[in-house]
Formats: structure tokens, sequence, C-alpha cells
């Protein structure tokens, strides 16, 4: 039995070193996961087998082959990375500019204060 939890990066490196070992529909599904990643997260079992031309059988002991439960579990793995990437994105990298007005009866003044703040602070090193 295995001592170690498989992820999805660990069994894209295991498959890379034991490709050429693996039987033909095997390494079909081996470039399944290497190509399209999101579909093995996003696609059913069947959608998938069926777009491989390979049994959903075939799915599950490539999984057990590396270590997981099934198939399911490795999309679960595969889907959590997924999860993860969405959420990395959702945050801002940086906090948003405030909109300032460009036009209307606030823009002259707000205008004059970013213009005297960069001003003052572009000037503040020279002498007078």
């Amino acid at each position: 039995m295995l001592d170690f939890t498989p992820d999805f990066p660990d069994l894209l490196e295991r498959v890379k070193e034991g490709y050429a070992r693996l039987p033909m529909q095997a390494q079909r599904v081996a470039r399944w996961l290497a190509e399209r990643p999101d579909d093995v997260a996003l696609l059913s079992t069947r959608e998938q087998a069926r777009s491989l031309g390979v049994a959903p059988a075939t799915l599950t002991r490539f999984a057990k082959h590396f270590g997981f439960a099934g198939y399911d579990a490795l999309r679960g793995e595969r889907r959590a990375l997924l999860d993860e990437d969405r959420r990395m994105w959702r945050e801002p990298l940086i906090e948003p500019t405030p909109v300032y007005p460009t036009s209307g009866p606030d823009f002259p003044e707000v205008a004059h204060a970013l213009l005297d703040r960069s001003w003052g602070n572009s000037m503040a090193g020279e002498v007078a």
C-alpha cells in the first residue's frame, strides 16, 4: 500500500517517468491528463471515457495504478487545484485605484487637489 496521498502534480510527474511502460490505453489516458487537465476536473468520467474511446473502467484502473481510490478521487484532486487557482485570481493583487470624476461640479476641486498633491511630492526636494 502507498504511504502517501497522491496528488495531481505528483501524478503527472510519475506518469511522465513511467509513460513508456504503460499499456497503450493507459498512455492515451496519460496524454489526456497532461493535455486537458481542466477537462479532468470538469467533465464526468463517462464523458472523458467517451472522448478517449476507452471504457470508464480503464480510467478507474489507471487512477488505482497510481494510488488513487478511483478516477473520481483523481478528478477531485484536480478539481481542488482548479478551485484554488480560481480563488487566487479572485483576490485583488493590488488595491484598486480610486475613481475620480473627470467632469461635473466636483472635477475642478478634485483635479486641483490631485495636482497639488503630485506637484507637492515631486517638488518637495527642490529649493524655491
